[in-house]
């Protein structure tokens, strides 16, 4: 199927408050940029999870798939236009549920929700973006208003690819239909994935921590385990703390949260390019890149032994905090390499506590 790349736009304010949405046109320059800038970053964006429609007689898929059918057609402009009423409508009612089912919790605070269309030739590319309304006080005659903040991201965002396959002989055609969503808070919206949507996650929040946490920490191991040992074990003890403690994955926060900062140990390894290696995790490994954290599905893997000696074994059992400052290696007086662990538990401390000018027992 070939296809001419076009974009549509529409605009539509909810209130769950309100009986109905409003359309509003996207005519202006400022409005096209706004709606351009806004969808460019959520297609974007590195925090997102797969989804897909339970099935195909959903209202949100018949919807989409009208517009995929019609592209062609001389209406599609007024096709695309009559859909998007109806996806706005639908996620009004999705609101409404969620205030008559939740009386008690966070109500969806009233906003605006961008439909666009691309068509990228054997794709279409479907983005649905909702935005708080916020607040401001205009300069000139010094009264509050409400609008479309310029600089906050949208909340919460839908991307619906559908692909035309290639065509083999003698067979149907096939389509393929992806669905990215992605909420900028720290857990995505069961009104929103659930209700509105009717989606499912692909892939489980038991499946995403395992193979997140073993493809970060390959990584890590790869790149600094041997060249740079100590760098691995902070850097690694860091991850392990972002699993443990953090509710949900976002990729970027993880980033943020293991790198930060920290300055390399050894300064013959460029950290940007073991930092490189883990964003590229995103072209090739099979996790989102938000999700709810199961820590407990890879509690063993928390844990990692040193051999000191062929006698004596340090295990750590989780994250450490301020590792440096409990662990360390030194030096004696006599030159031989010991270990040093800050502790507080007494007894421990007590069956370790030799007299120095006692003779060593012979062998």
């Amino acid at each position: 199927m070939t296809m001419t790349v076009t974009q549509f736009a529409s605009l539509h304010y909810i209130n769950s408050n309100a009986s109905s949405t409003t359309q509003r046109e996207v005519n202006t320059k400022d409005a096209i940029n706004y709606v351009k800038q806004l969808i460019q970053e959520t297609q974007n964006n590195p925090n997102k999870r797969a989804f897909a429609f339970r099935n195909s007689t959903t209202p949100l898929f018949e919807y989409v798939m009208d517009i995929f059918n019609q592209l062609k057609s001389d209406s599609i402009e007024d096709i695309f236009s009559s859909n998007c009423i109806k996806i706005a409508e639908r996620l009004l009612l999705a609101e409404k549920n969620t205030v008559s089912k939740y009386p008690n919790m966070q109500h969806p605070r009233k906003g605006s929700l961008i439909i666009t269309a691309d068509n990228l030739g054997d794709e279409l590319l479907i983005t649905l973006a909702k935005i708080e309304t916020a607040d401001y006080l205009e300069d000139i005659h010094l009264q509050i208003q409400s609008g479309l903040p310029i600089n906050k991201k949208a909340l919460k965002t839908a991307v619906i690819s559908i692909t035309q396959l290639e065509e083999e002989e003698e067979e149907e055609e096939e389509l393929e239909v992806q669905i990215t969503v992605t909420d900028s808070g720290s857990t995505i919206a069961k009104y929103w994935s659930d209700d509105f949507l009717e989606a499912s996650e692909l892939t489980s929040d038991e499946k995403n921590t395992k193979n997140a946490f073993t493809a970060i920490e390959r990584v890590l191991s790869q790149n600094l385990k041997t060249q740079a040992p100590s760098d691995y074990t902070e850097l690694r003890n860091g991850l392990v703390g972002y699993f443990k403690k953090q509710p949900s994955f976002h990729f970027e926060n993880m980033i943020d949260y293991v790198f930060g900062n920290y300055e390399m140990e050894n300064t013959q390894v460029n950290l940007e390019n073991v930092k490189d290696k883990v964003k590229k995790l995103l072209e090739k490994e099979k996790f989102d890149t938000h999700f709810t954290m199961v820590p407990n599905e890879i509690k063993a893997r928390f844990k990692k032994t040193y051999k000191v000696t062929d006698e004596i074994e340090l295990r750590t059992n989780g994250h450490i905090e301020n590792l440096r400052h409990i662990i360390r290696a030194s030096k004696n007086e006599q030159g031989e390499k010991i270990l040093e662990i800050k502790i507080e538990n007494d007894t421990i401390y007590k069956s370790f506590e030799f007299n120095d000018d006692q003779n060593e027992r012979p062998e």
